[in-house]
C-alpha cells in the first residue's frame, strides 16, 4: 500500500510541479519515486516504509509546514513563521526557500529601513528566479506604494505566462489595478488571470483575489464574509483597512478616513505604507465607475464564493464542527487499542474473536460481523491509512449532508459492502475468509462525495464542484488499478463501498447544493 501510494504521490507531484516551472519541487518528486523504486526492489519487505518514509520527509512535511508557515504569515505572527521556515529550508532548498527566512526577519524586525534594505538585496539577486525573489521584488514597489511601477513591473518584466502561474503576483497585480483607481482594469484582469488560483490547494490565494476586487469595489458585506470565513486569519488591522477601503469606494470617504487614522499607529511597516497611500489617495466611486461588463464580473466572482463556501469544504467552520466524523476516529481507535491488548492487530485468532467478518460465520447467524468488522483493522498502516482518508473526506461530506446522514451513508456503505462479500463468498465467487477494516465505508465517503460535487455541477455549474469531481474519480481509478494488482486487498468491499455510496447520498438532501434543495 505504501509503495503504491509513495510512488503515485512522487508521479503526480512531480507532473504538477513540472507545469508549474517549480524546479526544487520536480527534484524531491523524483528522489520519492527513485526511493520508492529501489526500496521496493531491494528490500521489498521494508520498500513501502522506505518509500512512504521519503514522501513525508521531501514532500508532506514541506508542503505541510509551509501552510503552516504561511497561515502565520497572514496572522502577521513573523517571528514563528521564520522559525520555520528556517528548518523547511533545509528539507526544501529550492524554490527560493533559502532566502524565505531572511525575509521574514525583516518583515519581524518592524522597521521599514531594515525591510527595505532587505527587500532590494533580495531584488537584486534573485528577482525574477524564484517565487519569493519575485515576493521580495514586488514588496519593495509596496513599501514605497508605487503601485503605477509595480504594475509596469508585472507586466512588462515579468513573462505573461510566468504572471499566470503565480497566484500571489496575480493578486498583487490586482490590487496595484485597485490602487491606482482603475476597478474595471482589475475585474478584466481576474477574468483574465484567475485560472492561476482556481487549483484545490490555491483557496487562500483565490480569496485573497477576490477580497481585491471586493474591496475596491465597495462590497463592504462581502468583504466582512471573507473575514468571516476563508480569510479570518487576517490580524484586525488589515481587515479594518480593508473594510474602509470597502467604504470609501462605496462613496462613505469620511467614515474611511476616519477608520484608517485610527488604526493608521498599530499597524505594521507594509499595512502602514498602504493606509497613508489611501489617505492621500482616495479611490473613486465604485459604482460610478464600473461599466456593465465589470458589473456582471463582479457578479460571476461573488457566484465563485458562494460555490467555494458549498463546496469547497474550506470554510473553518467545516472542521470545527466535524462532531462525528472525529467519533468515528475515536471508536476506531479504541478498538485498535483492544486489538492490541487482546493479542495483536495482525492476529487472526484475536481479529476473529472481536469480530471480524467471516462468510461462513456470518451464514451461521452471526449477522452481527458485517458491523464489527467495520471498526477492526489488521496492523497500524491499515489503521492509519483509513483514518486518514476519514480526516480527509470527513468534515465536507458531513458538513454537506449533516451528521446523522453522513453517518447513515458511512453505516450503510460498511455494512452493505460487508454483505455483498458475505452473499458473493456463499456463491462460491469470492474467498472464504476473515475481512476487517473501515475500507468499505470509506470508499462509500469517496461515492458519497462524488454524489455531492456532481449534483452541484449538474445544478450550478460549480468549477470548484467540477474540480473536485475530477480528483475524486481519479482516486476511485486509483483504487481499482490498487486492488486489482493487490490479491491482499478486497476489491469488491471498496467498489462496492463507492457505489452504495454513491446512492445512499444521492438519494439524500444536500444541504450545500443551492438554497431551496429538496429530498432526492
Amino acid at each position: 500500500m505504501l509503495i503504491w501510494f509513495a510512488g503515485a504521490a512522487g508521479v503526480l507531484l512531480g507532473f504538477r510541479a513540472a507545469r508549474a516551472r517549480r524546479g526544487g519541487w520536480v527534484v524531491a518528486s523524483a528522489v520519492v519515486l527513485v526511493v520508492t523504486v529501489a526500496g521496493a526492489v531491494a528490500l521489498p519487505g521494508v520498500g513501502g516504509y522506505i518509500g512512504g518514509a521519503a514522501l513525508m520527509l521531501l514532500v508532506m512535511v514541506p508542503l505541510f509546514g509551509y501552510r503552516l508557515a504561511f497561515r502565520y504569515t497572514l496572522k502577521q505572527d513573523y517571528a514563528k513563521a521564520r522559525r520555520l521556515a528556517w528548518w523547511l529550508r533545509w528539507l526544501h532548498p529550492g524554490d527560493g526557500w533559502l532566502e524565505w527566512p531572511h525575509l521574514l526577519a525583516a518583515l519581524e524586525s518592524r522597521d521599514p529601513d531594515t525591510i527595505a534594505a532587505t527587500l532590494a538585496d533580495m531584488q537584486g539577486r534573485n528577482a525574477s528566479r524564484t517565487g519569493i525573489g519575485r515576493l521580495a521584488a514586488v514588496l519593495l514597489y509596496r513599501m514605497s506604494a508605487e503601485w503605477e511601477a509595480l504594475r509596469g513591473w508585472l507586466e512588462t518584466d515579468l513573462a505573461p505566462a510566468e504572471l499566470r502561474r503565480d497566484p500571489n503576483m496575480v493578486g498583487l497585480y490586482l490590487r496595484a489595478h485597485g490602487e491606482l483607481g482603475d476597478p474595471n482594469g482589475l475585474l478584466d484582469a481576474y477574468e483574465r488571470l484567475s485560472a492561476a488560483t482556481e487549483g484545490q490547494a490555491l483557496w487562500v490565494y483565490r480569496n485573497m483575489c477576490r477580497l481585491m476586487a471586493f474591496a475596491f469595489c465597495g462590497r463592504r458585506e462581502l468583504v466582512e464574509r471573507l473575514f468571516a470565513g476563508p480569510l479570518d486569519l487576517y490580524p484586525q488591522p488589515v481587515q479594518r483597512l480593508w473594510l474602509a477601503t470597502a467604504d470609501m469606494a462605496a462613496g462613505r470617504v469620511e467614515e474611511a478616513r476616519a477608520e484608517l487614522e485610527a488604526i493608521r499607529d498599530d499597524c505594521d511597516p507594509l499595512t502602514a505604507a498602504g493606509i497613508d497611500h489611501r489617505l492621500a489617495h482616495p479611490l473613486p466611486i465604485a459604482d460610478d465607475a464600473l461599466t456593465e461588463q465589470s458589473q456582471r464580473a463582479l457578479l460571476r466572482i461573488e457566484t465563485g464564493l458562494g460555490h467555494d463556501e458549498r463546496y469547497g469544504g474550506r470554510v473553518a467552520k467545516v472542521r470545527r464542527t466535524a462532531y462525528a466524523t472525529y467519533t468515528l476516529i475515536v471508536l476506531n481507535l479504541a478498538i485498535f487499542v483492544l486489538e492490541m491488548a487482546r493479542g495483536g492487530s495482525t492476529n487472526i485468532d484475536t481479529l476473529f474473536r472481536l469480530g471480524a467478518l467471516h462468510p461462513t460465520t456470518v451464514a451461521h447467524g452471526e449477522w452481527w460481523r458485517v458491523l464489527t468488522g467495520l471498526f477492526l483493522h489488521y496492523g497500524p498502516v491499515h489503521l492509519s491509512m483509513n483514518l486518514l482518508a476519514l480526516l480527509v473526506l470527513g468534515p465536507f461530506l458531513e458538513f454537506a449532508v449533516g451528521w446523522w446522514r453522513y453517518t447513515l451513508a458511512y453505516l450503510v456503505s460498511g455494512v452493505g459492502s460487508m454483505l455483498a462479500i458475505v452473499l458473493l463468498a456463499l456463491a462460491g465467487q469470492y474467498p472464504d475468509t476473515i475481512v476487517v477494516g473501515a475500507s468499505g465505508s470509506i470508499m462509500g465517503l469517496v461515492g458519497a462525495t462524488a454524489a455531492v460535487h456532481l449534483r452541484g455541477w449538474l445544478r450550478e455549474h460549480a468549477p470548484v464542484a467540477s474540480r473536485r469531481l475530477l480528483f475524486v474519480a481519479f482516486v476511485i481509478a486509483f483504487q481499482v488499478v490498487f486492488d486489482l494488482a493487490t490479491p491482499e486487498v478486497s476489491f469488491l468491499a471498496h467498489f462496492g463501498g463507492v457505489v452504495i455510496g454513491f446512492v445512499v447520498a444521492s438519494l439524500m438532501r444536500h444541504h450545500v447544493s443551492g438554497r431551496s434543495t429538496s429530498n432526492g
